[in-house]
């Protein structure tokens, strides 16, 4: 796994807290992420700055390094950065 994500304060979290369920969403019954809860977890994260890096080049969905994917896209284009999928790069 990630180095950093040994310190990670949402090590060991349940994913469906950062995710939305894409069948669920389609069908309307979907719910959304706590927004609030996991930026408040993230504020107080050892990891933050690895988390965020790593999201703003590898992860297109769900909540990381306290971003959205709406808000990891706005700052991939403000600094130039090109999303890569590591397990390709093998």
């Amino acid at each position: 796994m990630i180095d950093w994500w040994d310190a990670a304060a949402c090590r060991g979290l349940p994913l469906d807290m950062f995710f939305v369920n894409e069948e669920e969403s389609e069908h309307g019954t979907g719910t959304l992420p706590d927004l609030g809860t996991l930026r408040r977890m993230c504020a107080g994260c050892p990891a933050l700055d690895e988390c965020r890096e790593h999201a703003l080049r590898h992860e297109e969905y769900g909540f990381w390094g306290g971003l959205t994917a709406r808000a990891r896209q706005k700052a991939r284009r403000e600094r130039g950065i090109r999303m890569s999928r590591p397990e390709l790069a093998a």
